[in-house]
């Protein structure tokens, strides 16, 4: 794997959390100050839902219990990374 280039990787954590290891990855980014990691996703779509004879828009998580993190691998932030993955 180039490490000049960036690639998408999956991260499994339980569902329902997805938000909360979402934002504690986010905020060790910040604190690290890593140009390694781009995007930090959690695929969601956008469907209608009609519940009780109204109309209403409702987020779903297409893959719930996933993450997606772009980054840019390398020893360091791999390390960093899966140090990150152990304490969540």
């Amino acid at each position: 794997m180039e490490e000049n280039q960036k690639h998408w990787f999956v991260v499994h954590t339980y569902s329902g959390y997805e938000e909360r290891v979402k934002k504690n990855l986010e905020q060790r980014i910040k604190s690290m100050d890593s140009g390694d990691v781009f995007q930090v996703v959690i695929p969601t779509e956008e469907e209608t839902e009609v519940k009780n004879g109204q109309r209403r828009e409702v987020t779903k998580k297409i893959l719930p219990g996933y993450i997606l993190v772009q980054m840019r691998m390398s020893d360091q932030s791999w390390g960093s990374f899966l140090l990150f993955l152990v304490v969540v």
